[in-house]
């Protein structure tokens, strides 16, 4: 499982669904979570954070956001170099192969498909740390 103090990014265009995963990633213990709700948003806290010196450690990134979409975001993150290595899952309310596929291809560390539990969360979170 990731430190809990692991620098967290949850990204989700509606603020209660960023509510809700902060809520489950505090009931597993972290509580360094920061949201945002639109592309730019992620993109400008990923900036902001490497310029202070407290990069962001872990991306969880729905599909469906506006200005920059949930793979977009992935796309920028997995071409510059200071953030390749994040840890992305991706999270999305559809279950499509072709979606599925393109985030493999693209980098996704993991996929979470709405609605989901806090176990499931953690398991994938877990799934994720050990293959780091």
């Amino acid at each position: 499982m990731f430190p809990l103090e692991t620098r967290i990014l949850v990204a989700d265009d509606m603020m209660a669904i960023c509510d809700l995963i902060k809520m489950h990633l505090k009931l597993l213990g972290f509580e360094n979570v920061t949201t945002a709700n639109d592309g730019k948003q992620v993109i400008d806290l990923l900036n902001e954070g490497r310029q202070w010196g407290k990069s962001i450690e872990l991306l969880i990134c729905d599909w469906n956001m506006p200005i920059k979409t949930g793979i977009e975001i992935l796309e920028y993150v997995r071409a510059h170099k200071d953030f390749e290595k994040i840890p992305f899952i991706m999270i999305t309310s559809e279950n499509d192969r072709e979606q599925v596929a393109r985030a493999i291809l693209e980098g996704v560390n993991h996929y979470i498909v709405k609605p989901f539990t806090s176990k499931t969360l953690k398991e994938r979170l877990t799934s994720v740390y050990e293959r780091l």
